[in-house]
């Protein structure tokens, strides 16, 4: 993953400038990511509610095609492998972002929720273009498209389309269980490690995890720590749960019978 990948051309100024990108590759993307959030947030917010359905279709649209773009790219580098293949979750954070924007869909939105916020912000820091040149193709295509999906779900989070609704998490669970069956099927037959159920990879701190419980016995406790993510996630809406019933038993208590009617 050397020169020969540099996204432009092969002048001095841009080898220079890949030097400099490649010195700072981190700080320099993380902070592009964090402009693309921060924007989409601001701009969504200040749209008139009759316009964001189509913004939300084009934001879709956009992301969409980075990913298509990617693999495009794998394949005319005659790099493409099933490893390429868009099984991560983060591309399927991607096919669910298309699906929301098009359809609405209460369990597609509990979902982006659930795991896609998750994931795209961990794709984010941890994206493994830091390995590449700065202007490496990848390097942009990846932080860009990770940018613009927390982008999405956060602009949709803050403007209140998208809340948690604890009554559809099992079926979130139940919708990843299904596919991580899948993906961990295809992992052995095919030896890649989507979702790293067939190997941490060298990705900290899986691979503590994965040193301790073996495999795939970490897997187990990589699902309780999504199980605590979410008992944090969902804290907002355990607490107003509880204080309405709690208010509710007060109430109940003071007037056990408010329908009768003294003479």
């Amino acid at each position: 993953m050397g020169k020969e990948r540099i996204l432009f051309n092969d002048s001095d100024l841009i080898r220079h400038l890949a030097e400099l990108f490649n010195a700072v590759p981190y700080g320099g993307w993380i902070v592009v990511g964090l402009t693309l959030i921060g924007g989409s947030v601001w701009g969504y917010r200040r749209l008139h509610p009759q316009h964001r359905p189509n913004v939300k279709r084009v934001y879709a649209l956009i992301i969409l095609s980075l990913e298509i773009v990617r693999l495009i790219y794998y394949r005319d580098m005659g790099q493409f492998s099933p490893g390429i293949l868009p099984l991560h979750l983060c591309s399927l954070t991607v096919f669910l972002i298309f699906i929301y924007a098009f359809t609405n869909s209460k369990l597609v939105k509990e979902s982006l929720y659930a795991m896609g916020m998750t994931t795209s912000v961990l794709g984010l820091i941890y994206a493994d273009s830091l390995l590449r040149d700065g202007l490496n193709f990848v390097s942009i295509q990846s932080f860009i498209s990770h940018g613009l999906m927390v982008g999405f779900i956060f602009m949709t989070v803050f403007a209140k389309e998208i809340t948690p609704e604890l009554k559809r998490l099992p079926g979130v669970f139940g919708l990843y269980l299904i596919l991580a069956a899948g993906v961990y099927v295809f992992n052995k037959t095919y030896h890649t490690h989507f979702w790293f159920l067939n190997g941490s990879i060298g990705m900290f701190p899986l691979t503590v995890i994965e040193s301790v419980f073996g495999n795939p016995g970490y897997i187990f406790i990589v699902m309780g720590l999504i199980v605590l993510a979410w008992g944090l996630l969902y804290l907002p809406v355990l607490i107003q749960h509880f204080t309405k019933k709690t208010k509710r038993s007060n109430h109940a208590s003071i007037d056990p019978n408010p329908n009768v009617v003294e003479d």
